[in-house]
C-alpha cells in the first residue's frame, strides 16, 4: 500500500528492479502535486480558499452556526 507496497514489490518478485519502482513513485508523487495544485488555483479563483477575517475571528462556529461549540473554553 503506498510507497512501502511498491517497494516491497521488489523484495517479492525478482523480474522487476527497484529504479522502476522508483520512477513510478516518483510519477504518481509528481501528477499528485500537479493536479493538486491546479484544482487549488482553481478552487481560489472561482470561491476563495480562506473565510473572511472577521469569521477567522469570531470562529467559523459562531459565523455558520450562530453559536460557540465549546462554549467553557471560550475567552473571558
Amino acid at each position: 500500500c503506498g510507497i512501502w507496497g511498491t517497494i516491497a514489490v521488489v523484495l517479492t518478485n525478482s523480474e522487476t528492479d527497484i529504479v522502476t519502482q522508483l520512477y513510478g513513485i516518483a510519477t504518481i508523487g509528481i501528477f499528485t502535486i500537479v493536479s493538486s495544485a491546479v484544482v487549488w488555483f482553481i478552487l481560489a479563483g472561482v470561491m476563495g480558499i480562506r473565510v473572511p477575517e472577521e469569521d477567522e475571528i469570531n470562529g467559523l462556529d459562531m459565523a455558520e452556526l450562530g453559536m460557540e461549540a465549546y462554549p467553557e473554553f471560550a475567552k473571558g
